[in-house]
């Protein structure tokens, strides 16, 4: 995969706006967090769905699905213990933004915050929302990472070019996002995913949804889980 972008980078929330940044400073390259051999895993139950051009019941995103652009979708997750959750997307562009946590987007209050809590369900971007695939078309990934310590290392650098965004240093940006990006496939293991019976419901638009989770199986502090699906 190219690790090399353009200078903006967005996706649309359903009643939201576009995220649009330039980075300047190359950010000081990761280093990846060692997973825990002895450690229990976490348990952790994750869902993608979307909707059709946002229409009719939602379905769930497997490897390898086809969406289009104005199909609405969201994240639904739960862990079995207090825990940090990163996730970040990339599209066709190499386009990276991240899903969580996020406080707000487009003017919407989100307050998706670390750490995730026991047995607590999460919506992302938030229960009553969904965001929506724009007009880049291509390959997608959603890189998921799970860890019971706060990822202080992660965190820091993607808040370092968040906050160099304001300049224009096209050429340092395409190595801060470069970093991101290998430190993120750098992490990436064994997780695997195994349909559980489980189903969570919820309110969007006046409409209820239902969904079922899945396990993602062996979510060990530092692992991540790709799920890559084609934007058309």
């Amino acid at each position: 995969m190219n690790y090399f972008i353009t200078i903006m980078i967005g996706i649309l929330l359903c009643g939201g706006g576009m995220l649009e940044a330039s980075v300047a400073d190359k950010m000081p390259q990761p280093t990846p967090q060692a997973a825990q051999p002895d450690a229990a895993p976490l348990l952790v139950n994750l869902s993608y769905v979307y909707r059709a051009n946002g229409q009719g019941e939602f379905l769930p995103i497997k490897e390898g699905s086809v969406l289009h652009s104005g199909d609405h979708y969201k994240l639904i997750l739960t862990a079995s213990e207090e825990c940090h959750i990163y996730i970040f997307q990339v599209d066709s562009a190499n386009k990276i933004f991240q899903l969580f946590p996020m406080g707000s987007f487009g003017g919407v209050t989100l307050n998706n915050f670390n750490p995730v809590k026991q047995g607590e369900t999460v919506y992302i971007p938030a229960e009553s929302k969904s965001f929506e695939l724009d007009a880049q078309t291509g390959a997608e990934k959603i890189y998921f990472l799970a860890s019971r310590a706060r990822n202080e290392e992660l965190e820091t650098a993607y808040q370092q070019l968040a906050e160099k965004q304001e300049r224009n240093s096209l050429q340092e940006q395409l190595a801060a996002i470069d970093q991101l990006l290998k430190y993120a496939e750098a992490l990436q293991q064994s997780a695997e995913t195994a349909e559980r019976p489980e189903s969570v419901t919820w309110e969007e638009n006046g409409q209820q949804f239902s969904a079922f989770l899945q396990r993602l199986e062996n979510v060990r502090d530092g692992v991540s889980y790709v799920l890559t699906f084609e934007h058309r």
